[in-house]
């Protein structure tokens, strides 16, 4: 006997299932949908969100 089983991915914020060939984001741990992306990424500082995109923060004068 060989059944098959058809699990469906969850995102990992608000537990809403991916579909097909949706855009999902490793956030951290677990991988969320694009709504919940940008709202974890709205949330976040100009501090961390430069951080997280590789920017040199620099006070100035130089």
């Amino acid at each position: 006997m060989n059944k098959r089983t058809n699990i469906r991915r969850r995102c990992g914020e608000c537990a809403a299932p991916f579909e097909e060939g949706e855009e999902i984001y490793l956030w951290e741990d677990r991988y969320v949908c694009g709504e919940c992306f940008d709202a974890l990424f709205d949330s976040l500082s100009r501090f961390e969100k430069a951080l997280m995109s590789g920017c040199e923060i620099r006070n100035y004068p130089i």
